[in-house]
């Protein structure tokens, strides 16, 4: 299955290591892409073992990720480029703050150019005056 020389690439404890900061908190879905290693029996033991669920998009299906690809290609762009961080903890808090920003100031042409927290907030109160 693996040459003799090479290894899965789940074997780095790194890939799977839990959080030490939030032991309690499960994570139920582990998203891949199409990747025959991803679908694999040993990689689907693992995420089993782990109690994961495996999420993966059907042949051919491009969009079902997109939003998720943007949101982390700009996390990447905006904010993480050539950083570098001494502990997990800061590179997490970091993370945080970005979709902290993200979600609460920054403006998206997609919403009319208002943040998603704000898009969101509208929305409900144009469903709560419908249902009044």
């Amino acid at each position: 299955m693996w040459p003799a020389k090479s290894s899965p690439p789940w074997s780095e404890k790194k890939i799977i290591d839990p959080d030490p900061y939030s032991p309690n908190i499960p994570v139920d879905k582990h998203e891949s892409v199409r990747g025959s290693q991803y679908a694999s029996n040993d990689y689907r033991k693992i995420l089993r073992d782990c109690k994961m669920q495996s999420s993966m998009s059907r042949k051919g299906d491009c969009w079902d990720n997109a939003v998720t690809e943007t949101l982390f290609g700009s996390l990447k762009v905006e904010r993480l480029h050539g950083m570098r961080f001494d502990t997990r903890r800061l590179a997490k808090d970091e993370v945080i703050d970005w979709i902290t920003f993200y979600n609460h100031r920054r403006l998206h042409s997609t919403l009319g150019y208002a943040s998603p927290m704000a898009f969101e907030q509208k929305w409900l109160a144009s469903q709560i005056s419908l249902a009044a």
